[in-house]
């Protein structure tokens, strides 16, 4: 499915963290992350299947964007106004 479309229709079976990376032009410049090895990250655009969160580590604490706000991260406060939790993540090298 085409870049557009999926911006348009993310639902069911958003891309993996290959495929985003892909789509966004940085294949060789990112690596999956299991969701859990997230915390002490630096660079890390976190998603499941209606949500997408950046995380970053500054000195020593990790942070996550909420709804355009900085919030400690602790891997329950990104989660999608349906509770969904992270499930896919990839970091910038």
């Amino acid at each position: 499915m085409a870049f557009r479309a999926r911006l348009i229709t993310p639902g069911p079976g958003w891309p993996s963290a290959p495929d985003a990376s892909k789509y966004l032009g940085l294949t060789n410049q990112v690596s999956s992350i299991d969701v859990a090895d997230i915390p002490g990250q630096s660079g890390v655009v976190a998603w499941n299947g209606s949500h997408a969160v950046f995380v970053d580590t500054r000195k020593g604490r990790t942070w996550t964007d909420a709804w355009g706000e900085r919030r400690p991260y602790d891997g329950t406060n990104e989660v999608d106004a349906a509770d969904n939790a992270l499930t896919n993540a990839f970091y910038f090298r």
